[in-house]
């Protein structure tokens, strides 16, 4: 069948959030049917993937996408009483490429990734409209407005009240709409809504982290993320105020490394050029994941699934997390990894595992089994073809 697939950025390699989600719906997908895909490309480094997505679509497109520019239209649409969202991923040369290839031709599936790249499908005569939603993200512009000064907090609220509107409007529009776990599901109260949307859990590719098992004795505590997304900075901000100075004083020997690409001035900041290494992007994030004897997600935003919790998992890193980031994920508490509620909790959970090595090697292999029984993409791609194909109904198929 031929498939239309857009996404807000290139869903290759799986080596971010979203991507984690969006590359093996494409390599699942593009087993058994035609795929026509568009991608826009914040990064010029994502280019030298184009030939790897040439190979598995039939037809492949890569829109160039400033950042400069998006906030532009964003703000505009924001004055025209429209969202930031959609005006930001709003590209004329995105809609050139979607109107020339249904141009005489009919798709049997438009799938898009993200509300921001729904609008483009929202009205194209098809067989079936899906939507990879992952999370609602007018909570999130809810939680920047709460922390916010004005004018941000009023322009961050406006945008979570109409994008708020818009998800339910896509909702009904759309034959199916996936969300990331079922808490943010049950935010959808209107019965009618509520039965077009399902989980769809965020699929880990658990033999690429085979190369990270085993626990090293040196005393490093590591956080993973894209280190310009605001919630992440808060968290190690929160981490930096509220666990470190306890932490590293119990232990003298302990390091603390935050690993991501596009850490912000706060951030690097906290670099001391001693124990606390922040260290930009890397090549490999799996060569850091091995080395870390704790990851920890300090977490405080109620915001979908932490991916860098799900590849902490999988690569056998005894973890802590906040109890925000522990609802996304419902791992047992104490068996797959250890839940702290506070600075104090995380000062014990975090000191304690670093004193007891046993207990670390018992909690890495729970993790991975965990992943392997939950989020394993070898299990969950299969039935996610089924509902975008429209073989199962979603209310009877949770992935």
């Amino acid at each position: 069948m031929d498939l239309l697939m857009l996404y807000h950025r290139m869903p290759f390699p799986p080596n971010k959030g979203e991507k984690f989600r969006s590359y093996p719906q494409v390599i699942q997908l593009a087993k058994r049917h035609r795929l026509w895909l568009a991608c826009f490309v914040d990064d010029r480094d994502d280019y030298r993937y184009v030939e790897d997505l040439e190979k598995l679509c039939h037809c492949f497109q890569a829109v160039p996408l400033s950042k400069r520019l998006a906030l532009s239209r964003g703000a505009w649409n924001i004055l025209c009483g429209k969202t930031l969202t959609e005006g930001y991923y709003g590209s004329q040369a995105m809609w050139r490429v979607v109107q020339e290839w249904s141009a005489g031709r009919f798709f049997d599936v438009a799938f898009a990734f993200s509300s921001g790249m729904a609008a483009y499908i929202e009205d194209l005569p098809v067989g079936r409209r899906v939507l990879d939603m992952t999370d609602l993200d007018s909570d999130k512009w809810s939680t920047y407005a709460a922390k916010s000064t004005w004018p941000m907090s009023r322009m961050f609220g406006t945008e979570a009240r109409r994008l708020a509107a818009r998800e339910l409007e896509l909702i009904r529009k759309y034959d199916l709409t996936f969300l990331s776990n079922d808490r943010e599901c049950d935010k959808v109260t209107d019965p009618a809504l509520r039965a077009k949307v399902t989980t769809f859990k965020t699929p880990m590719l658990l033999e690429t982290y085979e190369s990270a098992w085993g626990i090293d004795r040196d005393q490093i505590v590591g956080f993973v993320g894209t280190m310009d997304y605001k919630p992440n900075v808060e968290a190690v901000q929160w981490f930096a105020e509220n666990v470190w100075p306890a932490l590293a004083e119990r232990h003298p020997e302990a390091q603390w490394w935050i690993v991501g690409r596009n850490p912000t001035r706060e951030v690097r900041e906290l670099d001391d050029g001693q124990r606390v290494k922040v260290t930009g992007a890397v090549d490999d994030v799996r060569k850091y994941l091995k080395r870390l004897r704790v990851f920890v997600s300090p977490v405080q935003a109620e915001l979908g699934v932490q991916s860098k919790v799900l590849e902490a998992l999988a690569a056998g890193r005894p973890t802590v997390v906040s109890r925000q980031t522990h609802e996304g994920i419902h791992a047992d508490d104490g068996e797959e990894y250890v839940v702290a509620d506070g600075p104090e909790a995380f000062v014990d959970a975090v000191g304690g595992l670093l004193e007891d090595h046993p207990r670390c090697e018992q909690l890495a292999a729970a993790g991975i089994e965990f992943i392997r029984r939950k989020y394993d993409a070898p299990v969950l791609m299969p039935r996610f073809e089924e509902l975008v194909m429209g073989a199962s109904e979603p209310q009877k198929v949770a992935l």
